[in-house]
């Protein structure tokens, strides 16, 4: 989950009995989101704003959870390992 608050400060919530590789995945993922999206449809807690993960959201074809997908794994890419296959 990623919060906006009024103020404009900004915090990822993720959910720490998650294995690491999952929390970075949820960080990066709402890091895509903020990059990407804040201006489109942040989530602000004060004004009760707040998207649930949906059928939509999981059947993976909301373009919005696409985008912040590919953003967190291009962001976890290893670049070592890509620059080895390429």
């Amino acid at each position: 989950m990623m919060v906006t608050s009024e103020s404009g400060h900004v915090s990822i919530l993720v959910n720490s009995r998650h294995p690491d590789a999952r929390k970075n995945f949820s960080t990066a993922h709402e890091l895509g989101h903020y990059f990407l999206h804040r201006a489109l449809s942040p989530v602000f807690v004060d004004s009760k704003q707040v998207f649930f993960r949906d059928a939509k959201a999981s059947a993976g074809t909301h373009w919005q959870e696409i985008e912040a997908n590919a953003f967190a794994a291009e962001l976890l890419m290893p670049e070592a390992k890509i620059r080895e296959l390429f």
